[in-house]
């Protein structure tokens, strides 16, 4: 008996598939890496200059304000926007060799802060700020 139609196998070259995610990552890691060397990260006397007797304020990712109020004789206050009363929590600041602004919060009873340095990077006329220990998270955007 003879089939009635014949099949004919081509075979599918796995090139094709695999181009797209191949250009995909290379262009995700050029174009990672420009970013990154385009941002530049501001220094101690730029943070200094931020920071000195100065209300630095910044817009969180939920479009909310955050003011830190920085005191020369390195005290910073802040107000959090959800307490339940009226509170300034107060603190002390300090900013390292490297530029990182590290803040020490003294306890409250009624809201916990956590204590941190943050980094400065500037890119694409903003100023953005960051944990050190995560700086690819962008903490806010200074205003």
């Amino acid at each position: 008996m003879k089939p009635s139609h014949r099949v004919r196998v081509v075979p599918v070259p796995l090139v094709v598939p695999v181009l797209p995610a191949v250009v995909f990552a290379l262009c995700a890691a050029l174009c990672g890496n420009a970013a990154a060397q385009d941002a530049s990260r501001l220094g101690k006397t730029e943070v200094e200059a931020l920071t000195a007797d100065k209300e630095l304020k910044y817009e969180r990712a939920d479009g909310s304000t955050v003011a830190w109020d920085f005191r020369k004789d390195g005290s910073v206050y802040y107000t959090p926007r959800n307490a339940k009363r009226a509170v300034v929590i107060g603190g002390t600041y300090a900013v390292d060799d490297d530029g990182a602004l590290c803040l020490k919060w003294r306890e409250d009873k009624y809201v916990t802060m956590t204590d941190g340095c943050y980094v400065f990077t500037r890119l694409d006329d903003k100023t953005r700020i960051s944990s050190r220990r995560n700086p690819e998270r962008i903490v806010g955007t200074l205003q």
